[in-house]
């Protein structure tokens, strides 16, 4: 066991995103949409949505979907917007710069328990994180992080990070992981690597393309791996990340929800079935291992977890429900709040 060291970094954050307090929100029905569809009919226009992304399973779809003018197919004009973590992409969503996003069950959970009136209504992707240590570090595996000053990606309520903290509490018996460590750092995975390397940090949780990117430049020792440790603590394939929007948008863009879960649909059958669609989302990196579109198929691509319907929800739904008593419920959630997911807006037959 290692000893507790003290807080070492300005730039020690609280973690929880700042979700902005609101009365409960009514559930409105959805409604027609702004682009001349009828009923959430096919929209008969080109009709423009701004989506959230950051780098990772999304960023990889989006791409092809615009490449390919997918979102076209359905009359959708999508505005990308990039921002540099999950932290960040899921304020866009709550506060409503987006339309559209991906967010991390956690995150949105919390969000809606909160009142906010954001919802998921599809699943994307199980975690391809790792997490990396220097390769001289005692730090052999997750149970031994304790005490450890550790930088995430994401905030302390994301879902890559209650999967670590489910792992820690599952595989290894740790108490709640954040009360566990030294110290925790929440900044991008430039900014969380390069105080690894300086030895300003222990351990580091690194997004999914970060990943890769660590895994192929060999300069770190990679200590856990999110989706395997998960699937082999609870024997249960994690969704961390879906799809989400807000009840209000929701309320009068119902064909746009659909004709994004369409081009969603055709994105990642694209890129699954297309082995030049991972070459370029490498040169999109500025990836120049010639292992590296590989690299990203092996890890990405396995992780995808697109299906969504009853069963999909109602596994979510145990998910969620098992990091109650892991993190609490003042600090979490006292339960699954209701709304969080919705199933009318599913990919029609194409």
């Amino acid at each position: 066991m290692r000893a507790k060291r003290g807080i070492a970094l300005a730039m020690v954050v609280a973690g929880t995103i700042a979700l902005a307090s609101c009365a409960s929100q009514q559930q409105p029905q959805a409604g027609p949409s702004d682009g001349g569809a009828d009923e959430c009919g096919p929209l008969t226009e080109l009709t423009k949505v701004t989506l959230g992304v950051n780098p990772g399973a999304q960023d990889l779809v989006t791409q092809a979907i615009k490449e390919q003018e997918f979102d076209k197919k359905y009359n959708l004009d999508l505005e990308i917007k990039s921002f540099e973590n999950p932290p960040a992409s899921a304020q866009a969503v709550t506060q409503k710069a987006v339309d559209i996003g991906f967010g991390g069950v956690t995150t949105m959970a919390q969000a809606r328990s909160k009142g906010l009136d954001v919802f998921l209504f599809g699943a994307l992707a199980s975690p391809s994180n790792g997490v990396f240590v220097q390769k001289d570090s005692d730090i052999e595996d997750i149970g031994d992080l304790k005490g450890a000053r550790f930088g995430s990606f994401s905030a302390n309520n994301s879902a890559t990070f209650v999967v670590l903290s489910a792992i820690a509490s599952e595989a290894f018996g740790m108490d709640k992981l954040e009360d566990e460590l030294a110290s925790l750092a929440v900044a991008p995975d430039a900014a969380i690597s390069g105080l690894l390397g300086q030895g300003e940090l222990d351990a580091v949780l690194l997004g999914s393309t970060a990943t890769v990117v660590t895994q192929l430049e060999g300069k770190y020792k990679q200590i856990g791996d999110l989706s395997s440790e998960y699937i082999e603590a609870t024997g249960i394939a994690p969704v961390h990340l879906g799809i989400v929007s807000t009840d209000s948008y929701a309320a009068d863009h119902c064909s746009e929800l659909v004709a994004f879960s369409n081009a969603m649909r055709d994105g990642v059958e694209y890129v699954q079935a297309d082995d030049e669609a991972w070459e370029r989302y490498a040169e999109a990196l500025d990836l120049t291992d010639p292992k590296a579109p590989q690299a990203l198929q092996d890890l990405l691509g396995a992780n995808f977890r697109t299906e969504w319907d009853e069963k999909q929800v109602e596994g979510i739904t145990k998910m969620l429900e098992s990091f109650i008593p892991i993190l609490g419920e003042e600090d979490f959630i006292p339960e699954v709040p209701d709304g969080l997911f919705r199933l009318e807006f599913v990919a029609t037959e194409d």
